[in-house]
């Protein structure tokens, strides 16, 4: 099962990226070119698995930022533009109001958190990152966008 998820779970992630240039193509030149492209990806990072996890993550880091910092922008602009109440779900009280009416629906509604969580935490018992900069990045970038 891990090395199923550890195969599927980056062809599925590059796909689903990919999938966004279906969009951004004309009507018809876009039916065939998603799973080229997410196989082009997927063997040139498998390519550089070798150099090393700080070799890649060196690459990648300013795309993820950029990228963190693009939606971050962008949910910022949407919460003052579209809704500015949204902070009320910050606050324990509404917190405790929604539980109170949907009672198991809502503990179960509270299960991506868990997950982003548990991710979290598997990520710190990796020899690749220590724990004050999993912390770090989460409380600075992935948690805020």
């Amino acid at each position: 099962m891990v090395i199923g998820d550890g195969v599927l779970t980056p062809a599925i992630s590059v796909f689903s990226a990919v999938s966004g240039v279906e969009l951004a193509m004309s009507k018809e030149h876009h039916k065939y070119v998603e799973v080229p492209i997410a196989c082009i990806i997927l063997i040139g990072l498998f390519a550089l698995q070798h150099y090393g996890t700080h070799r890649v993550g060196f690459l990648f880091a300013p795309v993820v930022i950029i990228w963190l910092l693009c939606i971050s922008t962008i949910g910022v602009y949407n919460i003052f533009r579209w809704n500015p109440h949204v902070y009320k779900a910050l606050s324990p009280y509404y917190m405790y109001k929604f539980l109170k009416k949907t009672q198991r629906g809502g503990w179960m509604s509270w299960w991506d958190p868990v997950m982003y969580n548990r991710v979290g935490s598997y990520v710190c018992r990796s020899r690749h990152f220590s724990q004050l900069s999993i912390k770090i990045a989460f409380t600075s970038f992935v948690y805020p966008s």
